[in-house]
């Protein structure tokens, strides 16, 4: 059984000049949010404000992500992980009838068996809001002015 630590960061200050930011849309105040998830056979669900999503489970790990439309951002996977751990993403977009204004962005993982050696141990997704149509350059995504950010972590390997 796997163990999964999500931390989810929220400015709570301008990047630029310190001023106090609003509450974003979706509901989660300024702040770090940590939680533990165990992986079972039968899936998970966790939410975090209306903001973030993990489902887990049955071998497969999903992050599901809120954006508002028209705020030119995008939700991005950091490019290097260890794709041992995890295996490539399936990344679609969700778009709820009941809330035109907003969409999700869900990244769907399988989870492999992972036998990790000493050197490969380190197994995290990170994700960041990252300017509309932004792409990977030498390994590094751009981050948005006042991203949000997402880790998903493997802490324990049972």
């Amino acid at each position: 059984m796997r163990t999964f630590s999500i931390t989810y960061s929220v400015p709570g200050s301008c990047d630029c000049c310190g001023a106090a930011l609003p509450v974003p849309p979706g509901g989660a105040s300024p702040g770090t949010y940590t939680l533990e998830l165990p992986e079972g056979e039968t899936p998970t669900e966790v939410r975090i404000a209306d903001a973030l999503r993990v489902r887990l489970g049955g071998r497969r790990l999903e992050v599901s992500l809120r954006q508002r439309r028209g705020s030119n951002r995008q939700w991005s996977l950091k490019p290097l992980y260890n794709s041992d751990a995890f295996a490539r993403p399936c990344v679609a977009t969700s778009h709820p009838q009941d809330d035109p204004d907003y969409y999700w962005y869900v990244f769907s993982f399988e989870l492999p068996e992972f036998e990790p050696a000493f050197a490969t141990w380190w197994a995290q997704l990170d994700f960041v809001e990252s300017p509309w149509g932004a792409r990977p350059e030498g390994g590094h995504i751009s981050r948005s002015h006042n991203a949000a950010t997402v880790a998903v972590r493997l802490t324990r390997l049972e």
